[in-house]
C-alpha cells in the first residue's frame, strides 16, 4: 500500500464566536471518519487559519483533500506538501488538535501570504515539528492511538 502526506493551509469561514463549537465538531468527527478511513493526521486551527497534515493510503487521503476543498467552512485553501511516505509521522493519531495562539497564526500566516519557496519549507517544518511535539493533555481532545 502506497501512503501519501498532504499539509495544506486555508482562511476559515466560521465565525469567532461559533470557532469553538465548530472545531470540537470537526475534531470529534474526524476521529470517527478517519479510523474508518485509515487516516491519521493533524489540525491546526490558529483562529483566521487551518493547517492541517493528513496520511493514509494515497487514495483515501486524495478523496479526503477533495471534499475538504468544496467545505464551506474554509476557503483559499492551498496545499503546501503533497508526496508519497513510507511511514507515517502522526501513526497513532486519528486527528491531533492545536488551537488558537497569536504566535501560530503569525506562522501560518506566512504560509498564506505567497511566501517564497525557503519560507514555505521553513514554516512548514516547524508546524509539522509542532504538531509531532503536542502534549495531547494540553489540546483538550481525546486522541486516538491505533495506527501502529
Amino acid at each position: 500500500m502506497v501512503l501519501r502526506t498532504l499539509m495544506y493551509v486555508s482562511l476559515s469561514q466560521i465565525s469567532p464566536s461559533a470557532a469553538d463549537a465548530a472545531t470540537r465538531s470537526i475534531v470529534t468527527k474526524s476521529i470517527e471518519k478517519n479510523g474508518q478511513s485509515g487516516l491519521s493526521g493533524a489540525l491546526v486551527f490558529s483562529g483566521r487559519y487551518f493547517v492541517q497534515i493528513l496520511e493514509g493510503p494515497e487514495d483515501r487521503v486524495g478523496d479526503l483533500c477533495e471534499t475538504l476543498k468544496a467545505d464551506v467552512r474554509h476557503s483559499d485553501l492551498v496545499i503546501i506538501n503533497d508526496r508519497p511516505i513510507e511511514r507515517r509521522k502522526f501513526a497513532s493519531w486519528r486527528m491531533a488538535f492545536v488551537g488558537p495562539s497569536v504566535f501560530v497564526d503569525r506562522q501560518v500566516n506566512r504560509l498564506a501570504s505567497s511566501p517564497s519557496d525557503g519560507e514555505v519549507v521553513r514554516v512548514a517544518g516547524w508546524l509539522e515539528t509542532l504538531l509531532a511535539e503536542c502534549d495531547p493533555l494540553a489540546t483538550g481532545y481525546h486522541i486516538q492511538k491505533d495506527f501502529q
